[in-house]
């Protein structure tokens, strides 16, 4: 003890107690130990689009592993040797990938040019990369367009992997058409719970698109 230095001594007079060193205030928290652990990644600008809140979350988990490139696509299984036919379950043409199922497939491209056209936009990319480009230029603030783009993004994405799915795996294969009102029918009931909306003539031309009832604008 007699070699122990001042500041490492035991202080009889005072009463141990634990401090959580990495946080200046040295109290403990779930979410301050998350952090001093977890890596540090860049924020990636299409975090807004996804991540806002405009979808169902399901949906929005199903579009931010496509946008990772994390989906079992057949490339991605075949990638860890499983050998597996890698034509596309949508339409039987081409390898399916990423970026074919999302929306360069004749099958999806039918698909995302009608949301295309129920949004009233004149031109889209057909490629999940360059609509992510268009979104985040195109797409900001909290107006019914922007609510109406992201969850038909969103909806489309996760429509057509289900639908993917739902061929492999069941056997089960739906039509154009049935995918389409799929679509529209999640996009419409989600927005459909939406208040306070500006009665504009744009979105009141909206809501025709999407049939959604008028108790969305802000009460007259």
């Amino acid at each position: 003890m007699a070699h122990t230095p001042p500041s490492l001594r035991p202080n009889l007079n005072v009463e141990d107690s634990v401090s959580w060193i990495p946080h200046p205030s040295g109290i403990f928290t779930i979410g301050l130990a998350w952090n001093a652990i977890r890596k540090r990644y860049p924020i990636q600008p299409w975090r807004k689009i996804i991540w806002t809140g405009n979808a169902v979350p399901r949906w929005s988990f199903i579009l931010w592993l496509a946008v990772l490139q994390r989906l079992s696509t057949k490339d991605r299984l075949n990638s860890w040797d499983l050998h597996l036919d890698e034509t596309c379950s949508l339409y039987n043409l081409a390898t399916e990938t990423h970026q074919h199922l999302f929306f360069e497939c004749s099958f999806s491209t039918v698909v995302w040019q009608h949301l295309v056209n129920k949004n009233m936009v004149l031109d889209m990319p057909s490629n999940l990369v360059e609509v992510l480009d268009w979104y985040g230029v195109q797409v900001k603030g909290k107006s019914l367009r922007c609510m109406s783009l992201t969850c038909s993004l969103a909806t489309a994405v996760y429509r057509l992997w289900r639908e993917r799915n739902c061929r492999i795996f069941q056997g089960i294969a739906m039509g154009h058409d049935q995918v389409m009102k799929g679509i529209a029918d999640g996009v419409r009931d989600f927005l459909s719970t939406r208040r306070n909306v500006k009665q504009s003539l744009k979105n009141q031309d909206l809501c025709r698109q999407w049939g959604l009832p008028n108790r969305i604008f802000f009460p007259v």
